[in-house]
């Protein structure tokens, strides 16, 4: 019987295969099970809600500061404080020349309430710091619920 002898071919293909099972190895081990890397950082953000009824701040003052949930369950996060002031809004209006010009104006029967909460941002399997707390992605100009 002949004995087939490796080629510089044969070589390259088992260190190739040695090293793609290396590297699986890796990246399954390293996740340690859990969908994070294991890294956070504390943020605070606030959430601003527009043209309120004042009855509404006085009855949301009972509940801060209070945990967040979300999907049911405690999300790492508190909502540490909220304020209220008159609802401000604005309108377009042209000035003397002609122009459009943003004017404010004062609802004083509404009430913005601005929730200012603290929570914990944890990093993906790649190191990327998430932008969201529990489901919720955290985003300016983006609706956020607070519950």
């Amino acid at each position: 019987m002949k004995r087939r002898k490796f080629n510089v071919v044969d070589l390259v293909i088992i260190i190739l295969v040695a090293l793609l099972l290396v590297f699986g190895c890796y990246k399954l081990l390293t996740r340690g099970g859990s969908e994070t890397g294991g890294d956070s950082v504390n943020i605070t953000y606030t959430v601003k809600v527009r043209a309120q009824e004042p009855e509404a701040y006085a009855a949301v003052q009972r509940y801060i500061p209070g945990d967040l949930m979300a999907g049911g369950e405690r999300v790492e996060g508190r909502v540490t404080q909220v304020t209220s002031e008159p609802s401000t809004f604005y309108v377009t209006a042209s000035d003397a020349s002609g122009n459009s010009v943003l004017m404010p104006v004062t609802n004083d029967e509404l009430v913005d309430l601005t929730f200012t909460i603290e929570a914990v941002v944890e990093a993906g399997p790649d190191g990327v710091m998430l932008t969201q707390v529990g489901t919720q992605e955290v985003r300016i100009g983006k609706s956020h619920i607070v519950k």
